[in-house]
């Protein structure tokens, strides 16, 4: 009878883990081993101890699916945006640090506006939403979201939010290109929306973990312009005079976003750029009264 394997430790499973995600071109190969080693044991790194069995096949399941590119989020069901923690998994968008840019810079057009009303438009897991709802309480927020994978991520993270928070976003299953005409005349302080924006053509040159991710909320026609197009015609009489429209932008987007925003009436557009210098949010108003 053979003696048992010898259980692995920790250290000797982060290493290993690291070392094969490493192999792979994972460029974040020690963070991703990190965080992986976590999510399995509960522990760090440094800390003693050694893997179970069933704590060694599952590491090792999240290993095979990580080196076939599937998404660490995903691998873990949960990301952090901003000061929550968003369930996500495959059919909804992973919330990334860009769109917290969008969000802050959202947050600073409702300054002293303790009770504004927003929507958040493509919603995906209601990351903004539930980001504007946390800081602002008071404010009446709504996610409108199409596809129903997306849509259940959306309810799952409204719902969680609900147990801790006084308010909460409504959720709204509803097409974007549609739901302005639910809409009442001047109801609304902000829009946010980070839309699919990828060129067709662009698609093929993603990096490999981005093909995990819902297609359609990637991809838009008219060279990714469509859905800006759109949303920035059909929603301005949705808008309050002084009302905002923050949108996230795809590389090299903003001239043509800035454009179309001021052919269809707005005022105060302006472009910021992310923490990498790429131009990533567009703003704009509805002009006030009297302008």
């Amino acid at each position: 009878m053979k003696p048992d394997a010898p259980q692995e430790t920790v250290q000797a499973a982060y290493r290993r883990c690291r070392n094969q995600l490493r192999q792979a071109g994972i460029a974040e190969a020690a963070f991703e081993a990190e965080t992986l080693i976590s999510h399995v044991t509960g522990r760090s790194r440094f800390e003693p101890g050694t893997l179970t069995a069933e704590q060694k096949l599952v590491l090792d399941a999240l290993i095979i699916k990580r080196l076939n590119r599937e998404p660490l989020q995903y691998l873990l069901g949960s990301w952090p945006f901003m000061d929550l923690e968003l369930a996500v998994g495959p059919g909804v968008l992973i919330p990334r640090p860009e769109t917290e840019q969008v969000c802050l810079a959202a947050l600073k057009c409702l300054a002293g506006n303790p009770q504004p009303t927003v929507l958040e438009l493509c919603a995906g897991t209601g990351a903004m939403a539930l980001a504007i709802q946390s800081r602002l309480p008071q404010a009446t927020v709504t996610a409108v979201e199409l596809d129903a994978a997306a849509f259940g991520w959306l309810e799952r993270n409204i719902q969680a939010f609900a147990q801790n928070h006084a308010t909460a976003p409504m959720s709204v299953q509803a097409d974007v290109l549609e739901y302005h005409h639910a809409l009442p005349v001047a109801a609304l302080d902000l829009i946010v929306c980070n839309p699919p924006y990828v060129a067709e053509a662009e698609y093929a040159g993603l990096e490999p973990e981005l093909y995990f991710e819902p297609r359609r909320a990637l991809i838009a026609p008219e060279g990714g312009l469509f859905f800006y197009r759109r949303i920035a015609r059909d929603y301005l009489k949705a808008l309050k005079p002084g009302g905002w429209l923050v949108f996230e932008l795809g590389a090299g987007q903003a001239p043509a976003v800035g454009e179309l925003l001021a052919q269809n009436g707005y005022t105060a557009i302006e472009t910021r750029p992310d923490y990498a210098g790429h131009d990533r949010i567009a703003l704009a108003q509805r002009p006030p009264l009297g302008t």
